[in-house]
């Protein structure tokens, strides 16, 4: 019997994958870091391996090593960056045990770089929208023309190989003021943009299968829906409804020359934007893995996870050419969210009943037999199941949270919370303190507290975002002097598994910060606490001070401190 490791996450891709193999009677393993994910109850998975998070590389990279050395798998199967990314660096390890589908250095430099995926059509006189690169130390000014917003600001790649857990968003600039204030942040992280035209048309992806620069099989769909992205409409997000559609023979042919040129062998999703009373069309980028709308090709009869297993394990190279056309696929979570969006865009009740006339006309597709669900199937329904009770539920955690911010703003509670917390405190012997960065205010909780604990009291700072070896900005480092703290020497760490299993109390300074531990680690919510709860007289979310001035970091750092002196 054959068997297949699937590394991913979440409903599109990931699931897409697992169900296509698994109906063709393969047996199934997965990996993957979030226990949580909804995919995971598919019925054709077997076996499970709860993986390391991707914040934590060396842990993720060794396991899966390992897992591999162990099972014996006929092929090892990535359908996002993160783990992609990751089986790049350890492939000859892993090519000692297995097949692993991944693409070969020229076609993973150029797929993955969106930079390199331009120059690359380029040179080949294929279009992409107009673009310029912006680097760190470059005037703004030089990329910007009258009259030319709205602007897309995109990160070089969509993951950096030490930020695995946090994607590197593409924005949208609508104005001058926007776009100043989008560089500061995005040039934390990234020291080179692509500042992108606006090109208007329809978003459509050619999905394709090849071997050796030849096209085996070819499928295309046309997004009905589009994400926002950062609020502005019909830029190109991704699709949370989408239809299948005859493949364009003018759009087929760039693709077949980018695939050539690279002796492209495996999958590739390639996104065009096509304006229709023009009839012109640039590509956008070149998916060089398993993409979002995989469910529809999948549902329509391209199997394209099927033909990659065929063509690397069977060496098959014959495969379908015909699909179902005109049929629609929908996620509905992320659809409904569109249509929210959408629907109070509209500034007059006219246009926003229109709309939702519109909208609701879709649903006849249901009824037509004409439309799946990206979820919900009817041999495998447990996923589906599980999310639409998740958007059930979802009125019943807002109203639970409101409960819980008016509780937490009555004194008497605060009180309760409080003589609690000073137990817990003498009892403590490893405090763990987390915040978003790791750079403002956990820090200078740890240091500080230095001064007021024992030295047999482990004390330890994280944050939720990956960027290892971060300094605090100057502004904390001169705030915190004035409490008798240096930062100077501080490097930004991340929260790991471990940390929380050993800690005996999660200190903790805002709403988000709860949110997030308690999505991750919610076997450890009785050890969460929030830093102001010692204090009942005071506020309970201490707010970031990131990015602010000066004194409201000694604000901040003034509230922490206050808090701390009352452990004793």
């Amino acid at each position: 019997m054959k068997k297949v490791l699937i590394l991913g996450h979440g409903t599109r891709s990931f699931l897409s994958v697992i169900r296509s193999l698994g109906r063709k009677g393969i047996i199934i393993h997965a990996g993957n870091p979030v226990p949580e994910d909804i995919a995971l109850h598919s019925k054709y998975i077997e076996k499970y391996f709860p993986l390391p998070r991707f914040s934590e590389p060396g842990q993720w990279k060794s396991e899966v090593i390992s897992i591999v050395g162990k099972e014996k798998y006929d092929l090892v199967i990535p359908t996002d960056d993160a783990p992609i990314i990751l089986l790049q660096q350890i492939r000859p390890e892993i090519e000692k045990y297995s097949r692993v589908y991944l693409l070969d250095t020229e076609a993973y430099t150029i797929t993955n770089d969106k930079l390199q995926t331009y120059s690359f059509c380029q040179s080949l006189g294929i279009r992409v929208p107009q673009f310029s690169i912006l680097s760190e130390h470059d005037d703004p000014e030089k990329v910007l023309k009258e009259g030319n917003f709205p602007l897309i600001v995109k990160p070089v790649s969509s993951f950096s190989p030490d930020r695995l857990e946090r994607k590197n968003l593409v924005r949208i600039a609508r104005d001058k003021a926007a776009f100043l204030a989008m560089l500061k942040e995005l040039f934390l992280h990234n020291s080179t943009l692509i500042i992108q035209e606006y090109f208007e048309g329809a978003g459509i992806g050619v999905e394709i299968i090849a071997s050796r620069g030849e096209i085996l099989a070819a499928f295309q769909h046309i997004r009905v829906h589009e994400k926002r992205i950062w609020g502005v409409r019909n830029i190109g997000g991704a699709s949370t409804y989408r239809k299948s559609q005859p493949v364009d023979p003018f759009l087929m042919s760039p693709a077949r020359k980018i695939i050539q040129s690279l002796d492209y062998t495996g999958v590739a999703m390639l996104e065009f934007r096509k304006n229709f009373d023009k009839n012109e069309s640039v590509l956008i980028e070149i998916n060089g893995r398993f993409w979002g709308s995989l469910p529809l090709a999948v549902a329509a009869g391209a199997d394209f996870p099927y033909y990659l297993y065929q063509l690397l394990v069977e060496n098959k190279k014959t495969f379908p050419q015909a699909y179902t056309r005109d049929l629609f696929c929908r996620s509905l979570t992320e659809d409904l969210y569109w249509m929210y969006d959408e629907c109070i865009s509209f500034t007059s009740l006219r246009a926003r009943l229109r709309f939702i006339g519109k909208t609701m006309m879709e649903f006849f597709n249901i009824i037509l037999l004409r439309e799946r669900n990206d979820t919900l199937v009817l041999d495998d329904p447990k996923p589906g199941i599980m999310e639409i009770g998740t958007l059930i539920l979802q009125p019943v955690s807002v109203l639970q949270r409101k409960m819980r911010f008016r509780l937490q703003a009555s004194p008497w509670y605060r009180t309760i919370r409080s003589r609690n917390f000073k137990q817990a405190v003498l009892h403590a012997k490893n405090i763990l303190f987390v915040c978003r960065g790791n750079i403002c205010r956990s820090p200078f909780a740890e240091q500080y507290s230095r001064t007021i604990f024992p030295k047999d009291v482990h004390l330890v700072s994280c944050g939720f975002i990956h960027q290892d070896g971060r300094k605090s900005p100057p502004e904390a480092l001169s705030a915190a002097r004035k409490f008798g703290v240096d930062l100077s020497d501080h490097q930004a760490d991340h929260i790991t598994d471990d940390m929380v299993k050993n800690s005996d109390l999660i200190i903790i300074f805002d709403e988000e910060n709860f949110r997030m531990l308690l999505q991750r680690y919610p076997r450890y919510k009785n050890r969460i606490w929030f830093l102001s709860e010692i204090c009942p007289d005071i506020p309970l979310h201490i707010e970031d001070p990131f990015k602010k001035d000066s004194d409201t970091y000694e604000k901040v750092y003034s509230v922490i401190a206050y808090c701390i002196d009352r452990m004793k």
